[in-house]
């Protein structure tokens, strides 16, 4: 499909998700991408978010841990007064960079990070919350 959607010469391709920008990128370097997708830097997508680079740009929610702990550094922002803040996570199985710019960015803000791990995928946790 990746390489039917290429031949049919497009201006541009909006991936909807990580798996069809991974299916794209060795197949084109002049057709922009635009991908719906997680942390591009993370999956190796692009360089750097401020310069991706090549021809894959995009949105995403969770662009990687640097803007999570810019997210923090807003969140202080808005609550000066705040010292300790809760985190609630479900795991990121090979992922401690995101603890690890999260604990970073509150040391730098003064503020202790109180994180609660959630167990279960996300599926289960919210179900476990409805059902009650």
């Amino acid at each position: 499909m990746a390489g039917d959607a290429l031949r049919s010469k497009p201006d541009v391709i909006l991936a909807v998700s990580r798996r069809w920008v991974q299916l794209l990128k060795p197949l084109t370097a002049t057709v922009p991408i635009v991908g719906l997708m997680g942390d591009p830097v993370g999956f190796g997508f692009v360089t750097s978010l401020a310069h991706p680079g090549g021809n894959i740009t995009g949105v995403s929610a969770d662009a990687g841990p640097e803007v999570w702990a810019k997210r923090l550094e807003l969140l202080k922002e808005a609550f000066p007064q705040a010292s300790r803040v809760g985190v609630l996570a479900t795991r990121y199985p090979g992922r401690s960079t995101y603890r690890e710019q999260l604990q970073e960015a509150a040391q730098r803000l003064g503020l202790l990070l109180l994180p609660h791990r959630l167990e279960g995928t996300l599926q289960e946790i919210e179900f476990d919350v409805c059902s009650r």
